[in-house]
């Protein structure tokens, strides 16, 4: 995965588990069998994209020309090790239709999870690949969508067409209906029209949505994508559930609203409509819940910004308690948060 640079390592999140401590977390902190069903596997099955993006978390550069695909056999390799698990969401680090043998991909996922989820900018999607997300068993899908206008679209997504992403989308939510879910970055560039986007959802037959803020990033400073205000995003927030209550659209904001100041306020100003939630829950159960392993068998252990790990072993053990993962459990376990989560709660991805 080419990005512009982790900022934290492994080491960072914290100092090495003290002996005596390590039975301890085996016992009290670490996924058992007994809990795989509310385990949730994430899958990057290949670091192409057919988008640059100018604020993209898994920013290609492009440099060495040279790309990752997973192959059907390490994957197997993969879901053998771990067994079976609650959930599997594929879609990290590039955009998964454009694997070459993405049928196949979500075939062997669909053998190991209750619930298959797709994450997706939409583009590639035909009615070929409706029917083969039906066939595989997906029961749901994430469409990342920022803008409501050709113009902001182009710049936020570039490369791509807001026409062809309306076609598409429209083919998904007549197929799998509440199961498509239109997910936006909120940034300094889009808020205000994005207070627009429950009713570009409604007509596309999308009803629902989740948003989240943008992570700073230096690829993001780099092309002046930059996360919005407090004050905007409170303007937003109002605006947008009132939007959403009038054309009966539901929204969820993610967890990266949910810094000291700014989440408080949001969960107290989301009480007055019916249609909005904050997933905002005052501690991450990610560590707890979640790995993902990316198309070249790397453990990104949470969805912030601590670079991917080697697991000692690709079984559900070494994914998902490998030491990244216990180091991160380690530290929320103190009274303190430790740098990198609250970087992520503040969103000084700098």
């Amino acid at each position: 995965m080419n990005r512009t640079g982790f900022r934290f390592s492994e080491a960072d999140i914290a100092p090495d588990l003290p002996p005596d401590i390590a039975p301890h977390l085996l016992k009290t902190f670490l996924i058992g069998e007994e809990k795989r069903a509310s385990a949730v596997l994430g899958l990057g099955i290949t670091d192409l994209c057919n988008l640059k993006c100018p604020f993209c978390y898994y920013r290609q550069d492009g440099a060495s020309g040279k790309h990752t695909v997973m192959t059907p056999d390490f994957l197997k390799r993969i879901l053998k090790g771990v067994g079976r698990v609650g959930t599997i969401m594929i879609g990290l680090e590039g955009e998964p239709l454009c694997h070459p043998d993405f049928r196949t991909m979500a075939e062997l996922c669909s053998c190991h999870a209750d619930n298959v989820v797709l994450v997706t900018n939409g583009l590639l999607v035909t009615s070929d690949t409706v029917g083969v997300l039906n066939e595989c068993g997906v029961k749901a899908v994430f469409l990342s969508c920022d803008a409501v206008t050709p113009e902001t679209y182009g710049r936020l997504r570039c490369g791509g067409s807001l026409e062809v992403f309306s076609r598409n989308a429209r083919l998904l939510a007549a197929s799998f209906g509440g199961g498509v879910c239109l997910h936006s970055v909120v940034t300094e560039v889009n808020w205000r029209e994005l207070v627009l986007l429950p009713e570009f959802a409604r007509d596309l037959g999308i009803t629902r949505l989740s948003l989240t803020q943008l992570r700073n990033n230096e690829w993001s400073e780099l092309n002046g994508i930059r996360r919005a205000t407090a004050e905007e995003i409170r303007e937003f927030a109002v605006a947008v559930c009132r939007t959403a209550e009038r054309c009966g659209v539901s929204i969820v904001f993610d967890y990266l609203f949910g810094d000291r100041d700014l989440g408080e306020w949001l969960r107290g100003e989301l009480k007055a409509f019916s249609c909005a939630r904050a997933d905002l829950a005052s501690s991450c159960l990610s560590p707890w819940t979640a790995a993902s392993v990316l198309a070249d068998g790397r453990v990104f252990p949470c969805c912030g910004d601590i670079a991917p790990v080697r697991p000692e072993a690709l079984n559900f053990d070494g994914i998902f308690n490998c030491r990244a993962l216990l180091r991160l459990r380690y530290a929320l376990s103190g009274p303190d948060l430790p740098e990198v989560c609250r970087k992520c709660r503040e969103g000084e991805y700098r």
